[in-house]
């Protein structure tokens, strides 16, 4: 029983096939990933906004204050 060598799909695109990373599967997937997480932190985001113009119109600055807190937390782990 011996061991055959198997190429994984990424290194059969990128020797074989001779692809860039951006035209291989792997980064269909990542890409793919990607926009869902940039998806999902826009609609918090757009939530966020909305309470703060209801904190700001109600002048509630403990609020206003924790929800910019929340907004920098989703600034930076967009930035990650």
């Amino acid at each position: 029983m011996k061991n055959q060598p198997t190429a994984l799909q990424i290194h059969r695109e990128l020797v074989d096939e001779h692809n860039d990373i951006a035209d291989t599967a792997a980064d269909q997937v990542l890409d793919k990933g990607l926009s869902e997480q940039i998806r999902r932190h826009q609609a918090k985001v757009k939530v966020i906004r909305e309470e703060m113009l209801q904190a700001l119109e109600q002048n509630d600055e403990e609020t206003r204050r924790g929800l910019q807190e929340d907004m920098c937390k989703i600034c930076e782990d967009m930035n990650k």
